[in-house]
């Protein structure tokens, strides 16, 4: 599960303030955020893309492909799913 607030970000079982954000598009971001977890604190860069229709979240930093979230409907648990990129990767 993820959830961004103006402020908080949640996910990976961790949590914690935005310290910065950058708007790199009309549907894009990076963000700078303070996590803890498990007893450690430490900082994370981020970089999401918010699909057309605004129902999926791609994070597009991880790794080689993008890892892709989409938004839960009311009642309904959330899922995520790994999409291999356009290139075959």
């Amino acid at each position: 599960m993820l959830v961004i607030k103006p402020r908080h970000i949640t996910y990976w079982g961790s949590t914690g303030p935005i310290k910065a954000v950058v708007d790199s598009g009309p549907r894009e971001i990076m963000l700078i955020a303070e996590l803890s977890g498990e007893g450690e604190t430490w900082l994370s860069a981020s970089h999401f893309r918010l699909s057309a229709d605004g129902n999926a979240l791609t994070a597009v930093d991880r790794t080689e492909k993008p890892f892709i979230r989409y938004r839960c409907l009311a009642g309904q648990a959330g899922r995520t799913v790994r999409q291999p990129m356009s290139n075959g990767k």
